[in-house]
């Protein structure tokens, strides 16, 4: 019984709040993911503009500096979802521990735990046919292989028993 023990202390103002998230988050079965982009996202040309404009460092030893006012926006999103966060930029490429040290690093809020898969190529059957487009078998990136991505992220992520409705729910931000 140990395991359900919630300590509370009312002397601290937050308290109340932090124990009902606290029990949010203990009864649902419901995961909560973000797939979030970096560049026009976190990284914005609006803070580029700013730091150009002020002679200000615009890289550290993780890339560029993000826009303050885009991580504040983050921050209150994962504060209301509790979503864990999954990168879908093109950051990623550059692999998930380094991109687990620049959320450390820049102290970013949310857990990140995970990236998706890149996809090399793309195999096109005609619906009617059931054919391959041998013209277009393979090219690399993709247009559009994003969703594709996230979806097989998801497919390689939650060993869930099918039985169970409602089981995850996600947003994009891009």
């Amino acid at each position: 019984k140990l395991d359900r023990w919630i300590e509370i202390n009312l002397s601290n103002i937050n308290e109340l709040k932090r124990t009902r998230d606290l029990l949010e988050r203990k009864i649902s079965n419901n995961k909560r993911y973000l797939f979030l982009d970096l560049d026009g996202v976190l990284n914005t040309g609006k803070h580029s503009n700013f730091i150009e404009e002020h002679g200000l460092i615009e890289f550290d030893e993780n890339g560029s500096v993000f826009d303050p006012d885009a991580i504040e926006n983050l921050r209150y999103i994962i504060e209301a979802t509790h979503a864990d966060i999954v990168l879908t930029s093109t950051w990623r490429y550059d692999s998930f521990q380094k991109m687990h040290k620049l959320w450390k690093d820049r102290r970013l809020p949310g857990d990140l735990i995970g990236i998706t898969p890149q996809l090399l190529c793309v195999r096109m059957a005609d619906i009617y046919s059931n054919e391959l487009d041998i013209v277009n078998t393979w090219q690399l990136r993709p247009i559009g292989s994003r969703g594709i991505e996230i979806n097989e992220w998801i497919k390689r992520n939650n060993n869930i028993p099918s039985e169970w409705l409602n089981t995850y729910t996600y947003a994009i931000l891009d």
